[in-house]
C-alpha cells in the first residue's frame, strides 16, 4: 500500500495530467453508479443509460434492488448484453450492500 504522501502525489498527477473526469452513465447515488458500471461491462453507455432510467425510477436503491426478484431484475435488464450474469451480480451486490453496509456503497475499501 503507498504512504499518504505518495498516494496524493500520484493523485495530484492524475488530476493534473487527465484533469477532472466524468461519465456519461446517468445515476443520482453511488448505489445507482455501481449498478450502471456493472450493466456497462461489453455494453455502451447509451444502453445502459436506456435502461437504467426506467429502473432506478421505480427501484432507486439496494433495498428495493434486493426486493425485486430475480427473473423480475433479469427482465428488466435483459436488453444490455450478458444481462442474466449481470442481474445476478447486481442482485447479490445489493444484498450485500444491505447486511453489512446499510445498504450504503462504502466510502473506502475495506
Amino acid at each position: 500500500m503507498l504512504a499518504e504522501d505518495k498516494r496524493k502525489k500520484v493523485l495530484s498527477i492524475l488530476e493534473e495530467t487527465y484533469g477532472h473526469t466524468t461519465t456519461a452513465l446517468e445515476f443520482k447515488t453511488d448505489f445507482q453508479l455501481l449498478v450502471a458500471t456493472i450493466m456497462s461491462a461489453q455494453s455502451t453507455d447509451e444502453q445502459v443509460n436506456k435502461i437504467t432510467r426506467p429502473l432506478f425510477t421505480d427501484h432507486p436503491d439496494a433495498a428495493a434492488i434486493a426486493a425485486l426478484p430475480l427473473p423480475d431484475l433479469e427482465d428488466k435488464i435483459k436488453r444490455v448484453g450478458l444481462y442474466r450474469n449481470k442481474a445476478k451480480n447486481i442482485h447479490a451486490t445489493a444484498r450485500i450492500l444491505l447486511e453489512r453496509y446499510n445498504g450504503e456503497v462504502p466510502r473506502t475499501r475495506e
